[in-house]
C-alpha cells in the first residue's frame, strides 16, 4: 500500500504545504512509503515533490489519496481516476462574501465552493481539520466523515536561524503584538488596528507587527493604510506591514513579539495560533469555532469586540506574572496534543479507518452514441473505425443518415451486424438528432459528429460527469483537427445566447448568478436520456447551430445541471458540407435566426421583447462588424459581404417572430418498440505494444531463444498486448500470423572504411545484423508504434536499438559469450573479446535484465554491474496437450533421448561415452540423437566418431543419429521416449529438458548453472556431476532398471511444468515486469512535447486516415502535394539541447535514388533553421522509419519553435507523430572496463 497526497500547489512556508510535508513524514515513520504530488511548486520547497499530478496514473487499488482542498482545484480528474480510496483533506474555503464581486477571490471561493458541493461522491471518506469544517462538510452531503487536525511542527520556528539584522533592531518601548497571515477581509485586520488604538491609551509605545501576503487585496490593504492614519497610527512605525516574509524572518518576529493576537471571523484551522503557543506567545483570539477548537482551552479566547473592554484584558493578563505564566501552562499543555507521537496516532487510525471502505463499483450505463451524417462517407469510416477503440464497452452507435448521394449507404451496409441505423429526408441537424433519440436504448445519449475522431477514453472520461442525478448534460474539449487549435473547452453561454467557446477551467455555473451557464458542443455532448425525455428533445425549429445550447437552457429550467469534461477529447475536421463551404461562407441565416430564438424562446415572456432587440443588435454589432473586418482583410468579396449582411438580417427577423408568435416542435422521445442492443465491437485490447528480438523462428532452426519467444509473444497477445518479432529474413517480410506480426530483418553492412583495420569477421556480422534489426524496429515504430523491446543478450542483436534510447528495452540473459567460450575452450582472441564486451554494452544499456535462474543471473553479475537492474523470470513454453502419453514402456523396449547441437557445451561426447556400458546391459534399448552435428574435430562428426569407435560391436547400431529434425519430427520423438538425457556441460536453464517434462518424462541432466531450478534431482529427475561419463551411465541404468521410478519422476516433470513454466505463466511475470520498466522509463523519458496527426497543423490538402493494419489514425499527404505538408505548433522550449522524431512511412514504392522531402526545425524569431533531406535509400528495412534533428535552442528561449515536414510530392507519406525530446537521455551509462572503451569505439565507427 502506498499513500498519495495530492495538493494544487507546494508553496513555500504555507500551512497546507507544511502539513502535506508532515503527512509524508508521518507516514514513512508508520513504514508506508507516500508520494507527495502537486501541480506546481515553489523552487525553494521543488525538491520535496515527489512529482507531478501524473504520478496517480500509477496508483494500485489498495492505495489511499489524501486529497487537499482548499480553495477551487483543476486536479478533480485525477481524483476521479484514482483506483484506491479517496480521502478529502478539507482546509475549509473561506466564504466569498468576504469579497467584493469583482475581486477575482470571490469568484475563486465561489467556485471551490461548488466544487466542494459537488465532488461529495467522489470521495470515500472526508476529513476536516476541525469540528467547524467537518459540520460543514456534512452540510454539503458528504454522508462519512470525521476530524484529521492539522499536521505542524510546532517546535519548527524554534530551531529555524534568525535574521540577525532584524533581531539587532532596537526594541519598542511597549508591547509588540504579532498578527501571522494574509492580509484578506476575513482576517479582519481593521479590528486589530482598532484595538492597537485603543491599547496605546494603556501603553503608548505599543507596536502592532502585520507578517503576511499582503498583495492579493490591494485595494483592501490600502483601505488599513487609511484607517491607521485616521486612527493617529504611523505605517512603518507603530504599525508594520511586512509582507511575505522568509522562515528565518518569521522566526525572528515570533522571537521579538510579545504577545499574539487574532481578529479573524473565519478560519479552518488557523496554524499561527499554535505556532505563537509554541514560541512562548501568550495567544489572544476571537471566539469562532475553529479558533476555539486549535486552542482547545489554552489561550486567552474573547467572545465581544469590545476594544476598550479587551486591551483591559489584555493589560492585566500581560501585567500580571501568574496570570500570564498560567496562560503559558496551559498553551504548553496544549502543544503535547500536537506532537508527533499524537500525528502519528491520528494518522494511524485514519488509515485503520479507511483502508476496510470499498466503493462500490461504478455503474456502466448503456450510451448510445448517435452520428448525424449526410454525404460524409469518408468521414463516417473513419469516425466508426475509432470508435472501436473506445475503452468504454459498453455503448451501440445509431448512424442517421440524412439524403446521402455518396457512398454512406453502402457503407451502413458493411455494418449492418454492428450498428443500429435510420433514416430521414430533412436535413434538419434537430430531426435528425431526435430521430437518433428514438432509436435508443442507452440510458445515457452521446453526439458526435461524422467528421470527427474520439479520443480512446472520450465515452469513459464523459460517463464519469453522471455520477450525480441532477447532471442532465456533459460536454468535452474539441480540438480543430487541422490545426490543433481550441475550438470549443469548457464553453458557457450567456442570457443572450452568446457563447464564450474557451474557459481555462471547467465551469461550475449551474445557475444565472454570474450571469452564465456551463454549455456543450454540439459534436462532443452526452445527456441524460430520461432528461431529454422531460424536455422533449431537441427543437425540430432549429435546422442548425445553437441546437445543442436550447437543450442547455430548457434542461437548466427542468433542474439539471451541466458538467463539463475537459478530459473528453474529440478532434473535429470540420469538414464541408451544405451549411459550410469555408471557415467564412456558412449558413448566417440560421446563425443568426437561432441565435435570436434560443435566447428570446427560453426568456421569461415578460422580458422577451426587450432581450430580443439587445440580441438582435448584438448580432449586427458583432456577427455583421465581423464580416466587414473580412472584407477589409480581402477575406470575402464586397458580393460576399453583401449577400451575408442579408442573410444575418432576415435570420434575426425571422428568429423573432418565431419566437415570439410560434410553438416549440418537440417530440415525444419515449421508446418504441423493444430490440436487443447491439453493442459496438471493441477492436482487440492493446495494453502494450512490444518488440521481441529472436534471430531464427522454431520453424526454420528449432533452438531455444526461438521456441521461447514464440510461446512469449502468444502469451503476451493473449494478454492483450500487440506483438512484433523481429527475426532474420531477407525479403524484409512482414506477416500477420495468430495475432502476432513477424518482420524480417535484413544485415545492413557498413561502409568497407568505417571498419577498415579491423580484423573482427564475429564483431561485424553481428553488428550489421543488429544494424539491421536497428532499422526494422524504426520502421515498426513509424507504422505501428512501439512501448519496449525485448532483445537476448546472445550476438547482442539489439545493441544498436539500444544505443538510440528511443524506448525502454529489456534484455534476456542466456548463456554469455565468455561462459560459451569457456565450455567451448576456444581460444578468447580479440574477435570473441570484443564480442563479449559489446554484450557487456548491451547488458549495461538495458533498462531491466532478465534471467530464467538465480544461476545465470549471478553468473551475469559476476561479470559485468548490472545487479541493481537484473529480474528473475523463468521461461516457460507452449506445449498443447502436453503429458497426454505417460504410458510406461516394457523394459525391453526402452528408448533413450537426446536433443540439443552435438557440441561439447552440450555433453554430447559425455554420453557417447557412457553409452556402451549402457547399451551391453540392455542390448535391446535403443538411443535416439536428434540435433544439428556441429563436429568432434575438423573433418570428423560425432556420428562418424561413434561409428569408428564402435565398429563391429553389437551396440553399433543402438544409436540413431537424426540430425536437425522438423518440430513435428522432434515431437515425436519426446513423445515415444521414455528416458531425457542432456549432460550439458553449461545451462542457463535448458528449455530442452522442459519439453521432456512437459511430456511426462524423466530427464537426467547435470548439475550446472541454472539446471536445478528446473530439474529438481530425485523429485524429477536425475542430477550428476558434468564430464562424467561414468556417474552418467549409472544414471541411466538406475531409470532403465526401474519403470515405477520413470512414472514416478516423469509425473512429478508434468506437474512441475504445469504449475511454473507454462508460456502463460511466463507471459504474465514478463508482461508485470514490463509494466514496471516502462513506468519508469516514462517517469526519466517523458517526451517534452508531443503531437499525435491529429494534433499537428497541416496543409489543406492532407487528410486524416485510420489504417487499419496499425489501428492508427495517420495523416496522409498524398502524391501531388508539393511544399510544406506540416507545420507548427510554435511551442516554447528552455534552453538545452533537444531531439525531434518524425514517425512516417512512404504510401508506395518510391523511385530510385530521389528527394522525397525534407524534415526542418526552424524558429523564425531566431533565424534558425535545421534541415534533412529525406532520400528513398533512407528506407532500407521497410515502408517507414524514424528520423532524428538534432538542435540546440539558446538563452534566452524563443517562443516559435516549429517542426515542418515538406514534400517534392513524388509518393504520399503518412505521418504518425512528431516529438521533441531532452538530449542526451537520462541514464546512459558510461564504458568500465578496456574492453568496453574498445567496444565502444567500434560502435561509435
Amino acid at each position: 500500500m502506498r499513500i498519495y497526497i495530492l495538493t494544487n500547489a507546494l508553496e513555500y512556508g504555507d500551512a497546507v504545504s507544511n502539513h502535506c510535508l508532515l503527512l509524508r513524514q508521518r507516514a514513512g515513520e508508520l513504514g508506508i512509503p507516500a508520494l507527495l504530488c502537486a501541480e506546481f511548486a515553489d523552487d525553494r520547497v521543488r525538491e520535496q515533490l515527489s512529482g507531478p499530478p501524473e504520478l496517480l496514473d500509477q496508483a494500485a487499488a489498495e492505495d489511499i489519496l489524501f486529497h487537499q482542498l482548499f480553495n477551487e482545484t483543476p486536479l478533480m480528474s485525477r481524483v476521479e481516476r484514482f483506483p484506491g480510496r479517496r480521502v478529502l483533506m478539507y482546509h475549509n474555503i473561506t466564504p466569498p462574501e468576504y469579497f467584493s464581486k469583482d475581486n477575482p477571490v470571490f469568484r475563486t471561493c465561489l467556485r471551490g465552493l461548488r466544487q466542494v458541493r459537488a465532488a461529495s461522491s467522489l470521495y470515500d471518506y472526508a476529513v476536516g481539520m476541525t469540528e467547524f469544517s467537518r459540520r460543514d462538510l456534512e452540510s454539503l452531503g458528504y454522508p462519512h466523515t470525521g476530524v484529521f487536525p492539522l499536521l505542524l511542527d510546532t517546535a519548527r520556528l524554534l530551531r529555524a536561524k534568525v535574521n540577525p539584522v532584524l533581531m539587532g533592531l532596537p526594541k519598542p518601548r511597549g508591547t509588540v503584538f504579532l498578527f501571522v497571515g494574509r492580509m484578506a477581509p476575513n482576517k479582519r485586520i481593521e479590528d486589530l488596528l482598532r484595538f492597537l488604538a485603543a491599547y496605546r491609551r494603556l501603553e503608548a509605545g505599543s507596536v502592532l507587527v502585520l507578517v503576511g501576503n499582503d498583495a492579493q487585496h490591494p485595494e483592501y490593504v490600502q483601505s488599513l493604510h487609511r484607517l491607521a492614519t485616521s486612527l493617529g497610527l504611523r505605517a512603518g512605525m507603530d504599525v508594520v506591514f511586512t509582507g511575505k516574509v522568509s522562515e528565518e524572518d518569521l522566526a525572528t518576529y515570533y522571537l521579538r513579539a510579545d504577545a499574539y493576537i487574532s481578529m479573524s471571523e473565519h478560519e479552518g484551522f488557523c496554524a499561527p495560533l499554535l505556532e505563537s503557543m509554541a514560541c512562548g506567545l501568550p495567544t489572544f483570539a476571537y471566539a469562532i469555532p475553529a479558533v476555539e477548537e486549535t486552542m482547545g482551552g489554552a489561550g486567552v479566547l474573547f467572545r465581544e469586540k469590545d476594544f476598550s473592554a479587551l486591551a483591559n484584558l489584555v493589560w492585566e493578563t500581560l501585567q500580571d506574572p501568574a496570570r500570564r505564566q498560567g496562560v503559558l501552562e496551559r498553551q504548553r499543555l496544549r502543544l503535547e496534543d500536537f506532537s508527533p507521537e499524537r500525528q502519528r496516532e491520528r494518522l494511524r487510525a485514519l488509515i485503520e479507518k479507511v483502508r476496510p471502505l470499498r466503493r462500490p463499483p461504478r455503474a456502466r450505463p448503456l450510451v448510445t452514441v448517435i452520428i448525424n451524417t449526410c454525404n460524409r462517407a469518408r468521414q463516417l469510416e473513419r469516425c466508426l473505425a475509432a470508435l472501436g477503440e473506445q475503452t468504454y464497452r459498453d455503448f451501440e452507435v445509431v448512424v442517421v443518415n440524412g439524403p446521402s448521394q455518396d457512398d454512406t449507404a453502402a457503407l451502413l451496409d458493411s455494418y449492418a451486424d454492428k450498428i443500429e441505423r435510420a433514416q430521414v429526408s430533412s436535413r434538419v441537424l434537430s430531426v435528425s438528432r431526435n430521430q437518433g433519440i428514438a432509436h435508443s436504448l442507452g440510458e445515457l445519449i452521446a453526439f458526435i459528429d461524422d467528421d470527427a475522431v474520439p479520443h480512446p477514453q472520450w465515452l469513459e472520461e464523459l460517463v464519469v460527469g453522471f455520477d450525480a442525478p441532477d447532471v442532465g448534460a456533459a460536454g468535452g474539449l474539441v480540438y480543430r483537427m487541422h490545426s490543433g487549435d481550441i475550438e470549443f473547452r469548457n464553453g458557457i453561454i450567456d442570457r443572450q445566447g452568446f457563447v464564450r467557446w474557451d474557459e481555462p477551467a471547467p465551469g461550475m455555473h449551474w445557475d444565472w448568478e454570474e450571469g452564465y451557464l456551463n454549455t456543450v458542443s454540439g459534436n462532443n455532448c452526452m445527456f441524460r436520456r430520461s432528461a431529454l425525455e422531460q424536455i422533449g428533445g431537441f427543437d425540430e425549429r432549429i435546422e442548425y447551430y445553437h441546437d445543442e445550447a436550447d437543450v442547455i437552457l430548457r434542461l437548466h429550467r427542468a433542474g439539471f445541471r451541466t458538467v463539463h469534461r475537459p478530459q473528453a477529447i474529440v478532434y473535429h475536421e470540420a469538414a464541408g458540407s451544405h451549411n459550410r463551404r469555408s471557415p467564412y461562407h456558412l449558413n448566417w441565416f440560421a446563425i443568426a435566426k437561432n441565435t435570436v430564438y434560443c435566447a428570446v424562446k427560453n426568456a421569461d415572456r415578460g422580458r422577451r421583447w426587450k432581450l430580443g432587440l439587445q440580441v438582435a443588435a448584438r448580432v449586427v454589432r458583432e456577427r455583421i462588424g465581423a464580416m466587414v473586418v473580412w472584407r477589409r482583410e480581402g477575406r470575402i468579396g464586397t458580393l460576399d459581404l453583401l449577400w451575408m449582411a442579408a442573410c444575418c438580417s432576415r435570420g434575426i427577423a425571422v428568429g423573432m417572430a418565431l419566437a415570439i408568435l410560434a410553438r416549440p416542435r418537440y417530440r415525444d422521445l419515449k421508446r418504441g418498440a423493444e430490440r436487443a442492443a447491439k453493442l459496438f465491437p471493441a477492436s482487440p485490447p492493446r495494453h502494450m505494444r512490444v518488440a521481441l528480438l529472436s534471430q531464427n523462428l522454431p520453424a526454420d532452426s528449432p533452438g531455444g531463444i526461438a521456441s521461447y519467444t514464440v510461446a512469449l509473444a502468444r502469451g503476451l497477445r493473449e494478454l492483450g498486448c500487440e506483438v512484433h518479432v523481429v527475426h532474420r529474413d531477407d525479403r524484409l517480410r512482414s506477416v500477420l500470423r495468430d495475432g502476432v506480426w513477424y518482420h524480417g530483418a535484413a544485415p545492413i553492412p557498413f561502409p568497407a572504411e568505417v571498419l577498415e583495420g579491423y580484423r573482427l569477421p564475429t564483431v561485424v556480422k553481428n553488428l550489421e545484423y543488429s544494424n539491421g534489426v536497428r532499422a526494422k524496429l524504426l520502421d515498426i515504430q513509424a507504422r505501428w508504434g512501439l512501448d519496449l523491446l525485448e532483445s537476448p543478450n546472445w550476438d547482442f542483436e539489439g545493441l544498436l536499438a539500444a544505443l538510440e534510447r528511443r524506448l525502454p528495452v529489456v534484455v534476456r540473459t542466456h548463456s554469455p559469450m565468455f561462459q560459451v567460450a569457456l565450455s567451448q575452450n576456444w581460444l578468447m582472441n580479440q574477435d570473441l573479446e570484443l564480442c563479449a564486451a559489446l554484450e557487456g554494452t548491451l547488458l549495461r544499456h538495458a533498462d531491466a535484465v532478465t534471467g530464467s535462474t538465480r544461476a545465470i543471473l549471478e553468473l551475469v553479475a559476476r561479470q559485468y554491474p548490472v545487479s541493481d537492474k537484473q529480474v528473475l523470470v523463468p521461461l516457460g513454453l507452449d506445449i498443447p496437450a502436453a503429458g497426454a502419453k505417460l504410458a510406461r514402456q516394457p523394459q525391453a523396449n526402452v528408448m533413450i533421448l537426446f536433443v540439443g547441437r552435438l557440441e561439447a557445451r552440450k555433453g554430447i561426447d559425455t554420453l557417447l561415452e557412457a553409452l556402451p556400458e549402457v547399451l551391453r546391459a540392455f542390448p535391446s534399448a535403443s538411443v535416439h540423437i536428434a540435433g544439428r552435428d556441429c563436429g568432434a574435430a575438423p573433418g570428423l562428426s560425432w556420428e562418424q566418431l561413434w561409428q569408428s569407435r564402435m565398429r563391429g560391436q553389437a551396440q553399433q547400431g543402438q544409436v540413431r543419429f537424426h540430425g536437425e529434425v522438423s518440430n513435428e519430427v522432434r515431437d515425436q520423438l519426446y513423445e515415444a521416449c521414455d528416458i531425457f538425457v542432456a549432460p550439458s556441460r553449461y545451462e542457463s536453464f535448458g528449455l530442452i529438458y522442459l519439453e521432456a517434462m512437459a511430456r511426462g518424462k524423466p530427464v537426467i541432466a547435470c548439475r550446472v548453472g541454472g539446471v536445478p531450478e528446473v530439474v529438481v534431482d530425485g523429485e524429477t529427475g536425475i542430477l550428476v556431476p558434468p564430464g562424467d561419463p561414468a556417474a552418467l551411465a549409472a544414471a541411466i541404468l538406475r531409470l532403465l532398471r526401474d519403470p515405477e521410478q520413470r512414472e514416478r519422476l516423469g509425473r512429478a516433470g508434468h506437474e512441475r511444468y504445469r504449475s511454473l513454466f507454462t508460456s502463460q505463466a511466463m507471459a504474465a511475470r514478463t508482461l508485470a515486469l514490463y509494466r514496471d520498466v516502462v513506468r519508469r522509463w516514462e517517469e526519466l523519458n517523458r517526451p517534452v512535447w508531443r503531437a499525435s496527426a491529429v494534433e499537428v497543423r497541416r496543409h489543406s490538402g492532407c487528410h486524416l486516415v485510420w489504417v487499419p493494419e496499425s489501428r492508427n489514425l495517420c495523416l496522409l499527404v498524398p502524391e501531388g502535394l508539393q511544399g510544406i505538408a506540416v507545420y507548427g505548433p510554435y511551442i516554447r522550449l528552455a534552453p538545452g539541447s533537444y531531439r525531434v522524431e518524425f514517425k512516417l512511412w512512404l504510401g508506395a514504392a518510391p523511385p530510385p535514388r530521389r528527394e522525397l522531402g525534407k524534415l526542418d526545425v526552424c524558429s523564425l524569431r531566431l533565424g534558425y533553421e535545421q534541415k534533412k533531406p529525406l532520400w528513398t535509400e533512407d528506407f532500407t528495412a521497410g515502408p517507414g522509419s524514424v528520423f532524428n534533428l538534432f538542435f540546440t535552442v539558446p538563452d534566452p528561449a524563443a517562443e516559435d519553435y516549429e517542426f515542418r515536414l515538406h514534400t517534392t510530392g513524388c509518393v504520399p507519406i503518412y505521418l504518425r507523430e512528431i516529438s521533441v525530446h531532452r538530449w542526451p537521455p537520462k541514464g546512459v551509462p558510461l564504458p568500465r572496463s578496456g574492453a568496453e572503451v574498445q567496444a565502444a569505439e567500434v560502435v561509435q565507427l
